[in-house]
């Protein structure tokens, strides 16, 4: 595998777990939104 390959590859990796964290902050942040709603 040449080192293009690897770049790309780790891109995508990288972009991969940030979405997922992105994913489960947005969550929370939804979770929390509906608590103080209700909370109201």
């Amino acid at each position: 595998m040449n080192s293009k390959t690897g770049e790309f590859y780790h891109k995508i990796s990288t972009s991969g777990l940030i979405s997922h964290a992105i994913c489960k902050i947005s969550l929370k942040i939804d979770r929390l939104s509906k608590l103080t709603i209700f909370g109201t």
